[in-house]
């Protein structure tokens, strides 16, 4: 059976409480009988340099950094 792509957040999430935001951002991974070691070392240090290269580039990152409640911004549309 195939899981079909979708933008709803998984329902595995949601049954555990977590809110769509946090389940929109969310990573799932599956590991294997014969996953290795070595493999998920590697694959933890792609997703963390992907994570920090991403939080670079995103103005949102540094406002929360900054302790700025992004949830309460009002966005405008142009």
């Amino acid at each position: 059976m195939h899981q079909r792509a979708s933008l709803e957040p998984s329902y595995v999430l949601k049954g555990l409480g977590i809110g769509d935001d946090l389940a929109h951002s969310s990573l799932r991974l599956s590991l294997g009988r014969w996953t290795t070691e070595e493999e998920v070392e590697f694959a933890g240090a792609k997703i963390i340099e992907a994570v920090r290269k991403l939080r670079s580039l995103s103005p949102l990152y540094d406002m929360h950094q900054e302790g700025i409640d992004i949830t309460k911004i009002e966005w405008q549309a142009h």
